[in-house]
């Protein structure tokens, strides 16, 4: 009995994909082929006469050929689903949006960063461990702020992570360590999506969330109207034993086409909503290309693989890389070449002064729905968050500042502090402890520039000085375990 409910499911989801139903329309088929092939089958389970047809030797071993064999390909999609949940990626991705988008842009470890790979869990750090008593770490949450443009050793999670270890020397018994969970172009929801999903395992004593305010500054997005987990595998077009395998030939093919034309492999991000690239197996990076340069992308830099910079094999793991690495730029910015062309940088730049008008109807609704959003994490995590506000570069750059018409009676409108005057009063009344970036970087601009060319990415020194900043805030924190 409990056989033939299963031939019946089983034949109420194959109609579906057979029909080429629409998402709407798989229930309602589903549901008819279900009561009409249960039906037929029940039937043939009661009626004395047909019931004489199954004791055949040959209908008994079909049957017990068909029951292992749908078996088999229910536990292989039991795997799959399980293997998605823990190593998402092109071929096994979710379709909610905040997860497709962190899944398609976390790294990839046949593409290291400046020779350096990424973790077990696709991340640009070390491994990461389950904090035991006696050890002080914490979450970073971040987006291509938090991979970097430059190597490992002078990212600042690890500038502050060394630092934080520093500070706390003496004062920690166990093991100090600053978690990168930076994943390129996400935002509110992608941070919401790793809070969910990636920190509770790491049990950490603090939360960086670090809001970049050029491009930070929304909320949540409404609820996706994709299909749910159960109208999915309502037709077996639905199912991952179905789909995976036909990225998986997808991705082959277009990366055949690669050959001979340029890729358009997502390599550290894109548009994974989108889906277009790879004849719809994965997503196409977006945005016009700059001249000479590739989109921005944390793998690429100055139009070739990053980690063939690195010919001596060190894997730009040293702090002391210097020019046998072509790296000599880290040490002085003047030797920093542009990413982007003059014309689209300054382009990018004038899209975000929308958010310095607090005039603007749209830009208010934008605010409103940001400090929403950043009442989650707020409530999820209490005392243990700590928001940073990474500046726009335009907030920073006065000669970038007076490009983009700063100080004339074209921008008397805007208000180049506003984003943080705006986010910090709202988290003093929500007693969120803030790191305010913009005075630290405006004075170290004085000397030297932070951000690399034309790029909007903090350059090396940069780096070094948030990472600093943010080791010496965290360390300021005294969680309940080491009071």
């Amino acid at each position: 009995m409990l056989r033939l409910l299963l031939y019946a499911v089983v034949l109420a989801a194959a109609v579906p994909a057979i029909a080429d139903a629409g998402v709407e329309e798989i229930p309602t088929l589903f549901g008819w082929t279900l009561l009409l092939g249960g039906g037929a089958l029940l039937a043939f389970f009661l009626l004395p006469r047909l019931r004489k047809v199954g004791e055949h030797r040959w209908v008994r071993r079909a049957d017990l050929a068909a029951f292992n064999l749908l078996l088999t390909l229910f536990l292989l999609e039991s795997a799959l689903l399980a293997a998605r949940a823990a190593y998402p990626g092109y071929v096994l991705w979710d379709e909610a949006p905040d997860a497709l988008r962190v899944a398609l842009a976390r790294g990839e470890e046949s593409n290291p960063h400046f020779d350096y790979k990424w973790n077990s869990r696709r991340f640009h750090d070390e491994e990461f461990f389950t904090a035991r008593p006696g050890d002080h770490t914490v979450a970073l949450l971040a987006d291509s702020f938090g991979v970097g443009i430059v190597p490992y050793p002078y990212n600042f999670v690890t500038v502050a992570e060394r630092r934080l270890g520093e500070l706390l020397k003496g004062r920690v018994p166990g093991r100090v360590a600053l978690h990168n969970l930076g994943v390129t172009r996400i935002g509110m929801a992608g941070y919401a999506y790793l809070l969910r999903t990636e920190v509770p395992r790491l049990k950490v004593a603090q939360v960086v969330l670090a809001i970049f305010t050029g491009n930070d500054i929304h909320g949540f997005p409404e609820p996706a109207r994709s299909p749910g987990f159960i109208k999915m595998h309502l037709s077996l077009r639905g199912w991952l034993l179905w789909r995976a395998p036909r990225r998986a030939w997808k991705i082959h093919k277009a990366l055949g086409q690669d050959d001979e034309e340029e890729s358009s492999m997502p390599r550290g991000g894109g548009d994974p909503l989108a889906c277009i690239s790879h004849q719809g197996a994965v997503a196409r990076q977006s945005g016009p290309r700059s001249s000479g340069y590739a989109t921005v992308n944390a793998y690429w830099l100055y139009g070739e693989p990053a980690r063939r910079r690195c010919p001596d094999g060190s894997g730009c793991r040293s702090r002391q890389i210097g020019e046998k690495c072509g790296l000599a730029y880290l040490a002085n910015p003047e030797l920093e070449q542009p990413f982007f062309g003059k014309d689209q940088f300054l382009a990018i730049e004038r899209s975000r002064l929308a958010l310095l008008d607090p005039a603007a109807p749209m830009t208010m609704r934008r605010y409103e729905r940001f400090l929403k959003a950043l009442g989650h994490f707020h409530r999820e995590l209490d005392r243990q968050l700590l928001v940073m506000l990474i500046p726009d570069e335009l907030q920073v750059n006065n000669r970038l500042w007076a490009e983009l018409g700063g100080g004339t009676a074209d921008t008397a409108h805007l208000q180049r502090e506003y984003p943080q005057r705006r986010i910090t009063a709202w988290c003093a009344k929500q007693g969120i402890r803030v790191l305010d970036l913009l005075p630290l970087l405006r004075r170290a601009e004085q000397s030297g520039r932070t951000f690399h060319l034309r790029d909007t990415h903090f350059n090396a020194r940069g780096n070094r000085v948030v990472g600093e900043a943010l080791a010496a805030e965290l360390s300021r924190y005294q969680p309940v375990s080491l009071k």
